[in-house]
């Protein structure tokens, strides 16, 4: 032991608080980020909800001369996996209504059944923007 002190090798505690701070930032950005990005994932099923369901009523419309009354007949056509990107316990397409919903596509047709319009929801209720219009107005 001859007098010499023995060197402790380690960190201290501000050295380890330091790292953690750092650690703390980079994960709030990191999640910051990754919020971001989740909302526009879901932003782009609800436009590709959108654009399903456009494919899907000119079908209809080829097929009958005339657009779907309501969303319930295009209800039966979708595919199974369209689902609300932000809650899959609710619709991915419904009529419109006074209500606008997170993740819903909502589906409107005038009464001549010639022209119809398709509206999506973000997770503020804002509509999305995505321009969709029929191939051709029916008559």
């Amino acid at each position: 032991n001859g007098g010499i002190m023995d060197e402790r090798k380690g960190f201290t505690l501000i050295e380890l608080m330091i790292v953690i701070i750092i650690i703390g930032i980079l994960t709030a950005i990191g999640i910051g980020n990754y919020i971001k990005l989740m909302e526009k994932a879901r932003v782009a099923s609800v436009m590709a909800n959108m654009h399903t369901t456009q494919i899907e009523v000119e079908l209809f419309g080829t097929d009958s001369l005339t657009y779907p009354s309501d969303a319930s007949q295009i209800i039966t056509i979708l595919p199974q996996n369209l689902y609300n990107p932000y809650n899959k316990n609710l619709p991915a397409l419904q009529d419109r209504s006074d209500e606008d919903i997170p993740g819903v596509v909502e589906y409107y047709v005038n009464t001549s059944r010639n022209l119809y319009q398709i509206t999506g929801f973000n997770k503020d209720t804002e509509a999305i923007s995505l321009t969709l219009t029929p191939s051709r107005a029916l008559f």
